[in-house]
């Protein structure tokens, strides 16, 4: 049976759902490793590369700018400052003076020629080095050439170059020659920047080189999967693609579930553009024959530990006849193999059953390698509206799975969920593409439901599960309906003391707009089931406010998440608190909204390039917003600071306002570590839910 539902909240219920693998898969997911933090940003809607730098007497800095939302921009470049150098009025080429001035500063201003916009950066004039490097600062796109000269006294040298203090530099870094040419690394290297030191004698000289995204920043294979609706009611996507750098082309296959095509569309083929911005953000044109024409796509790039290709990027939707937000991930292409998706898989499904009721499933079972899913290793909790599992897991789930062999290589494959449970039994296909043999993207394809969301690896220790696999707090987003079809997001951070007791936390709710904020949390329990790690949990308002819910464990030590109230039907995804805050730096940001309005389908999806510096009194960058079709490219987010962003307090909860000219998104965030926050929207005109994802 198709359903009739309007859906009108899937964009929040899938984005949500795929927070785990989001988070996992992300070049900063849950790793301990923070990055440093980034160049200081610079003012106005340009973007300029350098934002600040270090100048020594007589060098030289070549500037590059940026404005979001303007395909082909035209700059004229000027210099402000006492004694502060001369530029290039074309080519954005700074010299610096002979003396120093007082005071040792410059701003550099780039000016679009079309819309008259502008931006600025700071330059800090030094004195003259040992050796004089040049160019002594300069934006080079990832993965590409720049040659260093090094002098002493006017006089050529050949010095023992380094990149970020290693002789020859590194693969994270970039290298550099003998000869001084230095290669990029295909992604920004943590904090954005580096440094190239000549050493000639006892001189030393540096250049700073910022290192910014370019096309070779996304290459390969990725996946992807994105929720949200069109004119029909909810659709769901999942997918793979081959991006080509060196031509801009992208191509492969996805499975879309619509009701406006009434009949899902398996394994589609897709090709495309692409254009990779030096902020990280990005666009795509995707032929897609699902929808009988193009659809456009805006992306957001995270960091890559590694120094390759961008391992994850955020994704838009970006065109009238569809809203959407997800995400994409390289796949791994040695894992894509039916032997690889083995063992151990918590997964969470979020949609809606053939009447429009919010549907969840969320739990575990056991792959064998071979393409079974055995029953009595497998477990999950189902909310079908308000219908729950709540007094006993389903131990009915049982399935089969196989890897596509008209499409070997793709990591493609089909996956058959079967259960008799009395909340929602049945048989579920779904398609699945994976990341690697621990992550994989699902998406319903057929029309017994419209579920979509992800697997993640999960321990291999059944039989001996503990309530110590609970243990230290858990920021968490989840996102789904109320019995009476409301939508609804709920986030907080938790707290558990691996005794079974959950000891405290605080929980914000925006239920259809009513927002109850800043909710503290009162002592509770939850209890491990030793055989298959099924935790049934409660979040205590107080004695006679109790919310319940069962978790599942993953391998790195998230959780997926499952209301189990008769009131609302939600799931989602917490994550192991590794720091408090603050939440500064350079992100990108996806937020998956709900907003009333008069168009003919719901939906407000968001991608950000943003920016926090460290003393969080400056919040700037731009936001691409996708408001039912209505599209408006970056938007330039606002500068007054009184009200924009709060400190995180001692739980890892702050408030911000990303504020634009056209809007307002008022939002509480939860820091899971400092490259990670998860964050819902906490506005009486949309129910939201997001996360931002450090840069690099």
């Amino acid at each position: 049976m198709m359903i009739r539902g309007v859906g009108k909240f899937l964009c929040v219920a899938v984005a949500v759902a795929g927070l785990a693998s989001l988070v996992a898969c992300g070049g900063n997911g849950n790793g301990a490793v923070s990055p440093p933090p980034p160049p200081p940003n610079t003012s106005g809607p340009v973007v300029i590369f350098p934002g600040t730098v270090s100048v020594p007497l007589s060098g030289a800095v070549d500037f590059t700018a940026f404005l979001p939302g303007v395909s082909a921009p035209h700059f004229t470049w000027s210099v402000s400052g006492t004694g502060s150098g001369s530029i290039n009025a074309s080519s954005g080429v700074y010299t610096a003076p002979t003396s120093v001035p007082s005071p040792a500063t410059a701003t550099i201003t780039a000016t679009d020629t079309t819309t008259s916009k502008t931006g600025t950066a700071t330059i800090n004039i030094t004195s003259a080095q040992g050796v004089a490097v040049s160019p002594a600062g300069i934006a080079v796109p990832a993965g590409t050439m720049q040659t260093f000269i090094a002098t002493v006294g006017g006089v050529a040298v050949a010095p023992t170059w380094q990149v970020n203090g290693t002789p020859g530099g590194d693969a994270v870094h970039g290298q550099i020659s003998a000869g001084g040419v230095y290669t990029a690394p295909l992604s920004p290297p943590p904090g954005g920047v580096t440094t190239i030191t000549a050493v000639s004698g006892g001189n030393v000289g540096t250049s700073a080189v910022t290192v910014v995204f370019s096309g070779n920043s996304f290459s390969g294979g990725y996946a992807f999967s994105y929720g949200g609706s069109d004119s029909g009611g909810p659709l769901a996507v999942a997918g793979r693609f081959t991006a080509n750098s060196a031509a801009g082309t992208l191509s492969g296959l996805e499975d879309y579930n619509s009701l406006k095509i009434k009949t899902p569309a398996q394994a589609q083929t897709i090709t495309g553009t692409f254009l990779v911005n030096p902020d990280g953000s990005g666009s795509a044109t995707v032929t897609d024959p699902a929808i009988g024409g193009s659809d456009t796509w805006h992306f957001a790039l995270t960091a890559s530990t590694q120094g390759g290709a961008a391992a994850h990027a955020l994704l838009l939707r970006f065109d009238s006849a569809a809203t959407g937000s997800g995400s994409m991930d390289q796949q791994n292409p040695v894992q894509l193999t039916l032997s690889a998706f083995v063992n151990n898989y918590a997964f969470e499904l979020s949609g809606f059953d053939p009447s429009g009721k919010a549907l969840q499933m969320v739990g575990k079972f056991r792959a064998d390698g071979l393409g079974n899913i055995p029953v009595n290793f497998a477990v999950e909790d189902i909310n079908d509206g308000g219908t729950s599992t709540q007094s006993a897991a389903d131990l009915t789930l049982h399935g089969t799975f196989f890897l596509d062999p008209m499409f070997p290589g793709t990591g493609r494959g089909i996956l058959q969920l079967i259960n008799t449970s009395t909340q929602f039994p049945g048989t579920f296909n779904f398609t699945f593409y994976m990341v690697d043999g621990a992550h994989l993207k699902i998406v319903e394809n057929d029309v017994n439901a419209l579920l979509a969301g992800s697997c993640t690896s999960a321990p291999n220790t059944n039989g001996t599960f503990a309530a110590s696999i609970l243990k230290g707090n858990y920021p968490f987003v989840l996102g789904g309906g109320t019995s009476g079809d409301a939508p609804l997001v709920e986030g907080g951070i938790m707290a558990a003391n691996g005794s079974g007791q959950m000891t405290g936390g605080v929980l914000d709710i925006n239920n259809n707009g009513s927002a109850a904020l800043a909710q503290m949390l009162t002592e509770s329990g939850y209890t491990v089931d030793p055989n298959l790690g099924r935790i049934a949990l409660q979040l205590a308002l107080s004695s006679s406010n109790i919310l319940n819910f069962a978790a599942y464990t993953t391998s790195s030590g998230s959780l997926e998440i499952i209301e189990l109230d008769t009131d609302k039907s939600t799931s989602g995804a917490a994550f192991p608190q590794t720091n408090t805050g603050p939440f500064a730096g350079s992100f990108a940001l996806n937020l998956a909204a709900v907003t009333s309005g008069s168009k003919t389908f719901a939906g407000e999806n968001v991608l950000g390039a943003i920016q926090v510096n460290s003393s969080l009194d400056a919040l700037s960058g731009t936001l691409d917003v996708n408001n039912a079709g209505s599209v408006t490219s970056g938007a330039p987010l606002g500068t007054s600071t009184s009200t924009i962003i709060s400190a995180a307090d001692a739980n890892g909860r702050g408030t911000a306002s990303l504020i634009t000219s056209g809007t307002t998104f008022g939002i509480a965030y939860y820091v899971v570590n400092p490259a990670t926050v998860l964050f819902i929207g906490t506005d009486n005109s949309r129910v939201a839910a997001g996360n931002a994802i450090a840069h690099f």
